[in-house]
């Protein structure tokens, strides 16, 4: 389970992957994301992967994508949440920025 929650390198294929799984599940569209390398402190050995996501969706869908990415096996993180006014045919749009750890 430490290895799916932490994988040894950052996987980005993976975690594009799961990210596009979360939000499809969840009913929300993901419209872009982008995704940055970083390492933590010098005496902690785990490397930050930090993806900015923008998905397009009602609130209840933001609601259980949270919930899903609380209960997937990869942790990860949200350091924030922005959001538009609905627009009558697109719904929210949500920016959400999240961390995701490797080895």
């Amino acid at each position: 389970k430490i290895d799916a929650a932490i994988p040894d390198d950052p996987q980005l294929p993976a975690l594009y992957e799961f990210l596009q799984s979360i939000s499809a599940g969840s009913g929300l569209s993901l419209r872009s994301i982008s995704v940055s390398q970083g390492s933590l402190a010098q005496d902690v050995h785990l490397k930050r992967i930090v993806a900015s996501l923008q998905l397009g969706g009602s609130y209840e869908g933001l609601k259980t994508f949270l919930s899903n990415l609380l209960h997937a096996s990869r942790m990860t993180d949200i350091e924030s949440i922005s959001f538009s006014s609905p627009q009558q045919e697109t719904g929210f749009v949500f920016n959400i920025r999240t961390n995701s750890y490797s080895y």
